[in-house]
């Protein structure tokens, strides 16, 4: 009897997972037009970063059950102010698009700047909002969804 009482906490366990990644977006499908809207909401809020990305195609990982699970590898390039920019984003994407949304390497690199740009990057940073660009980060980063399985 004990045992079927851990399958049944663990069978319960699974299934809340399952509806919050359901209630998430993640096992909808690929979403691309919403994790892109995610990216430029985030950039809107920091209009001083400069952002380019790149999708490639998504490529089936695994099965379970009645899901095919993907991912979608992105590249992104990042010019930050400092490294907690980064994290943000991170965290928004993490919180806001329907996908789970794994980092996999990201390359930071510190920035240098001349004495003269010194002056024009203050005076850039307070017309715009933020500060200098201190930070150039490249990243690859994973999307990664389900999709259940049609007859």
């Amino acid at each position: 009897f004990r045992r079927l009482g851990e399958d049944e906490r663990e069978l319960r366990r699974q299934a809340a997972l399952f509806a919050e990644l359901r209630q998430r977006g993640i096992v909808d499908g690929e979403e691309r037009l919403s994790w892109i809207e995610a990216l430029h909401a985030w950039h809107e809020r920091h209009p001083a970063t400069e952002m380019s990305y790149e999708f490639a195609p998504r490529q089936a990982v695994g099965a379970a059950g009645h899901h095919t699970f993907y991912r979608s590898p992105m590249s992104l390039q990042l010019t930050l102010a400092h490294e907690g920019e980064l994290i943000d984003l991170l965290d928004v994407l993490r919180r806001d698009a329907p996908a789970l949304v794994a980092m996999r390497h990201c390359q930071m690199q510190r920035l240098e700047h001349a004495p003269a740009e010194e002056n024009e990057a203050n005076a850039t940073a307070e017309t715009h909002g933020g500060g200098r660009l201190n930070l150039a980060a490249t990243c690859a980063l994973e999307w990664i969804n389900a999709q259940e399985n049609r007859p």
